[in-house]
């Protein structure tokens, strides 16, 4: 054999040996390892979603009643048919006069532009509460002026609205003057439907 072959195999033969010590190294290494190898985790299985489904209403046959909700409208009441109980009814006027005593109710102000020592000037507004108007020679009214402090009447003044009295109306109004001296510190004043015929008459 010559010394190349000699050479080939010793060099082999060397490789050989390392590979096995390299084995028996790695063997010698596992064996002295005190931690085992941790247990393979399998993944939970997913469970299984079953599809959901939800009927579609069925469309109502042609021709079929709907039903439809109606408020029913309440039923009139009858005013005049509703007891009286204990509450007495206004006895009817006995005359036009007296029907017109109650219709009118009147305002008094003192009108603050009209300056004297012993007189004032009033606007008298009167109110109609009732559904029939009120001719103006019908309109007559009594206005007195009394003391503040209290007492009798210091003065009295007959008046009359220049235009008729609507039915339901409180815009109609006249100014009178009446004396209140000044002696008494100031007056007040009050107005009341007045009837002229038979000699004067007022309603208070």
């Amino acid at each position: 054999m010559t010394r190349r072959g000699i050479g080939v195999v010793l060099a082999l033969t060397m490789a050989s040996a390392c590979r096995r010590d390299e084995a028996d190294r790695r063997a010698q290494l596992a064996s002295l390892d005190p931690t085992p190898a941790p247990p393979a985790v399998e993944a939970p299985p997913r469970p299984e979603v079953e599809p959901t489904w939800t009927p579609e209403p069925e469309p109502a046959p042609r021709g079929a009643p709907i039903a439809v909700s109606v408020r029913a409208s309440p039923t009139p009441v009858d005013i005049d048919a509703i007891p009286n109980f204990d509450r007495p009814r206004d006895p009817t006027p006995a005359s036009r006069v007296e029907e017109l005593a109650r219709c009118l109710t009147y305002r008094v102000t003192v009108d603050p532009t009209f300056s004297s020592s012993s007189r004032v000037r009033l606007v008298v507004r009167v109110r109609n509460t009732c559904a029939t108007w009120v001719p103006a020679e019908d309109s007559w009214f009594e206005v007195v002026s009394k003391p503040s402090s209290g007492g009798g009447t210091v003065a009295r003044e007959l008046g009359r609205f220049q235009a008729a009295i609507p039915p339901g109306s409180s815009h109609v109004e006249t100014v009178i003057e009446i004396e209140c001296p000044a002696a008494y510190g100031g007056c007040r004043y009050e107005a009341s439907f007045w009837l002229p015929s038979g000699g004067g008459r007022n309603f208070e």
